[in-house]
């Protein structure tokens, strides 16, 4: 149970940078930058007020000793004026004085909040989590292998069972058997996968094995190739109606000797962003066939 939640975290974790990539992608450069710069402006233009604001008040303070025709030209004609003048021009650049410090304490609060996410880890998080599901598809397959050998006998029968319901669904002549998929596509598939992703082999019989019918050739992957295939494979399963999807699946995974818990953590990873280059380029290819 614990490890089925740790599983559940990490796929959903894979899942939210997958839908997410644009985002989390960002140049933290670029978006630190704007974050730093956020109250430059604002900061350039109370500088420039507290200034003027102070130059006033200056001119003010030093007018006291001045004639009485310079202060009626600065509007002043008695002193009661003046002190009201004087006092207003100190209050103004005191809120300007005031309004600046605001700024800067933003400023640098800005700042602070952008030496926090100085590193994009969206990368480092997504690939720890393909770790943990490794680790976890290894570490389960190391319990089912120790299971296995205490019921080897029991399992023995069960699984020729199995091998043979399998090969009359897969190799045994099919009579009038439904095609999952259509010729036009599979042969486009054909054409783009096999002697990619697949050892060579005749188109009809690239057909037949797609559809889980009978077939003369044997359907191979190549060294490497399995992650892609399960990816072509949940492309193909999403062609079909969700009442065959899992039907076929199960089908195709067993002919390909592909385990369940190998497909659900490779199937998305050709079309990852932070995927080889390798795997965009098949992806790419994909999206032609498949849009």
């Amino acid at each position: 149970m614990l490890l089925d939640s740790i599983r559940k975290e990490a796929e959903h974790t894979i899942e939210l940078v997958d839908n997410c990539s644009d985002d989390l992608d960002a140049d933290m450069d670029i978006v630190n930058g704007e974050i730093e710069l956020r109250y430059v402006d604002e900061l350039k233009s109370q500088i420039a007020a507290t200034c003027h604001l102070g130059n006033e008040f200056l001119k003010i303070s030093k007018s006291f000793n001045d004639s009485k025709e310079t202060l009626e030209k600065m509007n002043i004609h008695n002193d009661e004026q003046y002190w009201h003048e004087y006092d207003r021009r100190l209050e103004e650049h005191y809120k300007a004085v005031v309004a600046l410090h605001e700024l800067y304490d933003k400023h640098w609060q800005s700042v602070s909040e952008a030496k926090k996410y100085e590193k994009n880890v969206a990368a480092p998080i997504y690939e720890m989590s393909k770790s943990f599901l490794f680790i976890l598809d290894k570490y389960q397959h190391s319990i089912t292998e120790n299971e296995t050998k205490r019921e080897e006998d029991c399992r023995q029968t069960k699984e020729q069972h199995d091998a043979q319901s399998v090969s009359e669904i897969v190799k045994q002549p099919v009579e009038n058997a439904t095609p999952y998929f259509e010729m036009g596509l599979i042969s486009i598939v054909y054409n783009a996968c096999v002697g990619e992703q697949f050892e060579e082999m005749a188109e009809v019989d690239f057909y037949n094995s797609i559809n889980l019918m009978s077939s003369k050739g044997i359907m191979k992957i190549k060294n490497q190739e399995k992650s892609r295939v399960c990816y072509l494979i949940h492309l193909l399963s999403e062609q079909l109606e969700r009442s065959c999807r899992e039907e076929w699946r199960t089908g195709i995974l067993s002919l390909l000797d592909i385990a369940p818990l190998y497909y659900k953590s490779k199937y998305k990873e050709a079309a990852n962003r932070y995927s080889s280059k390798k795997n965009k380029e098949f992806a790419a290819e994909m999206k032609k066939i498949f849009g």
